[in-house]
């Protein structure tokens, strides 16, 4: 409580804190020892306050002052009781306690007349009106409350500037923004937003100066993007004033030019009363007051009766003045009436009151803030509004204008969670829509490269059903698009019913053409798939060493596939055994997997899309594969030839003769052999002898005659057989 600093003894200081207090009581209280000696509760140095209450009796002996002089004596008369006190630590520690609960309940039954006023007027006004600060802060003041405690408190109530005592705009400022708020409202047909800058910015009067700014700058730039008419000129106009008056200027002053201008407009309606009456009678001062109100200027109930009091007193009228009755205004036909029980408006029927998105408590539905919680009710139904709208879009297939509607609503809305959340969730479902429409343009751009012309008229059909204002990757809209594709389409079916009148050797080109436009052209594709497709034309099968090569000429249709086909005669007859071998596109194929001796020919098919060629066969021909890559490795003791040969056992076989040297000096007769696999093995040949060995293959051909391969030779010389190395 003390203000002084803890070991200094400040007299006056003391007098205007202390002495002060106590000569208000009609007896001395002890009871709160810290206090009388000037020094914290929290105090715990002896020797401080030792000191301290040495110097306080040395200012008590001395104190003079007629006013003080009694108070001071007996205070020094009660030194023993309070080194008593606060000289022992437990009754130091016991009285601090007791100390800090007298304060805190004396401070809460200073505070309480003024919380009390506080509700009043916030119940009122919506928040406590500037110009009532200084009758405040007198109250507070005779209740003890210091000039630091009261700013502390102002600084946790609702504030709102009603310009009662600021000076109005120039009567020609005021006249111009008149003007032109009233030019905007016949060009939008929206009274309600062109009453006041306030209401054309969508904030109450006691919005932050982020929020207005940001407001600012987001009118401007939607009002950038309109096109260039009497309405953008306006809107720049009005967007300068608030930025002249409510931004950089003072807004007491445009509140206190509001009240001007309603005392203007209320002139004449007074005048007229006072001409008849020679005085305003109560009903008529009510009447003037309801007309007040619903002007829309925002004014409460006190500014608009102290406007028809200022007007009837300046025509020198006297007054009747009925019992003061607080006023509403019907948010939908705008008159005003009575706040009493009633929830409807008289006159229209519309609901007069709800509850704030922000604390749920109830409040008039005109009003442009809360006045329990402070919440913006005419940002927080401006973001209904937007979300509503912004719904609208979307179910209308603009999502992008819908993206734009709810462009800062979340954060808007911040105060009331629900509303939040709602307009998040429709934020992402929008997000959604859009970048789906975003990838059915890529989709649609693949498709026409891929000249599937239907897909993509089907995508952008979706787009522009779902998603009309996302333009393409040029910039192009659906609905353009689809104009230029449908000329397309329109061609392709022209194309199409021509087509079917040609006579069939035409009409593959001329579908086949139209494929080329239009590859997804079911109509076109299926007719394509009614016509028959020629068998590839001159087949031919050459056998060559090691395989078959296959040659014809392709059928006369673009990006035809063969399909290959080995047949192979089992040996004795029967069903050829098949094998697919593949595709290709081009008009030759060389198979050489086919075996030795195998009786094989081939199929060739051809296939364009669902159309498939009758087969075309070649004669079937033996394979008499021969011996490949022979080799002859001298082993002691043997000859084993090595060679490559595919073959199959069931049609063919392996021969191997060796004839000797006719000079060699060992003589040996011609031998014969059936070979298994790919080798052979020579057991025990006499060394140094030089042999010759012919290798070849004998097949069977189609008709049984037996058919022998020219076959493939090598020689070579037996080496002794290893001797065993003599014992040790």
């Amino acid at each position: 409580m003390s203000g002084a600093e803890p070991g200094a003894f400040d007299a006056t200081g003391y007098r205007q804190r202390v002495l002060a207090t106590l000569r208000k009581s009609a007896s001395l209280d002890l009871s709160d020892p810290f206090f009388i000696v000037d020094l914290p509760v929290e105090v715990d140095d002896e020797d401080l306050i030792r000191a301290r209450i040495t110097a306080l009796v040395g200012f008590w002996n001395k104190e003079r002052s007629p006013n003080y002089r009694a108070l001071a004596a007996d205070l020094a008369r009660h030194r023993a009781d309070l080194e008593a006190v606060l000289l022992n630590p437990a009754r130091r520690t016991a009285a601090a306690a007791k100390a800090r609960q007298a304060r805190a309940a004396a401070d809460a039954d200073r505070y309480s007349s003024l919380d009390s006023l506080v509700a009043r007027l916030t119940e009122r006004f919506g928040g406590v009106p500037r110009s009532r600060l200084p009758g405040l802060a007198r109250l507070a003041k005779g209740r003890g409350i210091d000039d630091d405690a009261f700013a502390a408190w102002v600084a946790g109530q609702r504030v709102i500037d009603d310009g009662a005592d600021a000076e109005p705009l120039p009567p020609g400022v005021r006249e111009q923004i008149r003007s032109d708020l009233s030019e905007f409202g016949r060009l939008t047909g929206d009274p309600g937003r062109s009453a006041t800058l306030w209401t054309f910015m969508g904030l109450p009067p006691d919005a932050a100066d982020a929020d207005l700014a940001a407001r600012h700058a987001e009118l401007t730039r939607q009002n950038e993007l309109r096109q260039h008419d009497r309405q953008m000129t306006v809107v720049a106009n009005l967007l300068t004033y608030a930025r002249q008056r409510l931004i950089d200027g003072d807004r007491d002053r445009y509140a206190a030019s509001l009240v001007e201008d309603a005392k203007d407009l209320l002139r004449d309606t007074i005048a007229e009363r006072v001409i008849v009456d020679g005085e305003l009678s109560a009903a008529d001062y009510e009447a003037c007051v309801a007309k007040a109100m619903g002007l829309g200027f925002g004014l409460t109930t006190a500014q608009a009766r102290g406007a028809v009091r200022q007007v009837a007193t300046d025509l020198g009228a006297t007054l009747a003045v009925a019992p003061a009755a607080d006023y509403v205004v019907c948010p939908n036909c705008r008159e005003p009436q009575p706040a009493g029980a009633e929830g409807s408006c008289r006159y229209c029927g519309a609901d007069l009151f709800a509850r704030c998105p922000s604390c749920g408590q109830r409040v008039p539905q005109a009003a442009a803030s809360c006045q329990h919680c402070g919440a913006n009710l005419r940002l927080l139904r401006d973001c209904t509004e937007r979300l509503d709208l912004a719904r609208a879009d979307l179910a209308a297939g603009r999502p992008a204008a819908a993206r734009d509607r709810l462009a800062g609503a979340e954060r808007a809305a911040r105060d009331a969670p629900d509303l939040a959340g709602r307009i998040e969730a429709a934020t992402a479902e929008i997000d959604r829509v859009i970048a789906a429409a975003q990838t059915d343009w890529l989709t649609a751009e693949r498709d026409l490269a891929g000249h599937r012309l239907f897909a993509a008229m089907d995508r952008l059909a979706r787009i522009a059903r779902v998603a009309a204002d996302v333009p393409g990757p040029a910039g192009e809209p659906a609905d353009h698009m689809l104009d230029e594709l449908a000329g397309r389409k329109a061609d392709v079916q022209a194309r199409l019913a021509a087509a079917r009148r040609l006579p069939e050797g035409q009409r593959e080109a001329a579908l086949t053409s139209i494929l080329a436009q239009a590859a997804d052209c079911q109509e076109a594709a299926d007719l394509l798939a009614s016509l028959p497709l020629p068998a590839p034309a001159r087949l031919s099968a050459e056998l060559l060493p090691d395989a078959v090569l296959l040659r014809w000429d392709p059928v006369p249709v673009p990006q035809a596939v063969y399909k290959i086909v080995r047949l192979a005669t089992p040996p004795g007859g029967g069903p050829p055994e098949t094998r697919a071998l593949g595709t290709t596109q081009q008009p030759e194929f060389e198979d050489a997997g086919v075996p030795g001796g195998t009786v094989v020919a081939h199929e060739v098919i051809a296939t364009a899309g669902r159309r498939t060629s009758p087969p075309a066969r070649t004669v079937p021909a033996l394979l008499a594969r021969d011996i490949a890559g022979l080799r002859a490795r001298v082993e002691p003791g043997a000859i084993t030839l090595t060679w490559s040969l595919p073959i199959d056992s069931r049609t063919g076989r392996v021969v191997v003769e060796r004839t000797a040297a006719p000079d060699s000096p060992v003589k040996t007769l011609p031998r014969r052999a059936i070979a298994e696999g790919s080798s052979w093995t020579d057991p025990n040949p006499p060394p140094g002898v030089e042999f010759t060995y012919h290798v070849f293959a004998e097949y069977r051909d189609p008709k049984g005659n037996p058919t022998r391969t020219p076959g493939a030779i090598v020689k070579a010389t037996a080496a002794p057989p290893l001797r065993p190395a003599p014992p040790a």
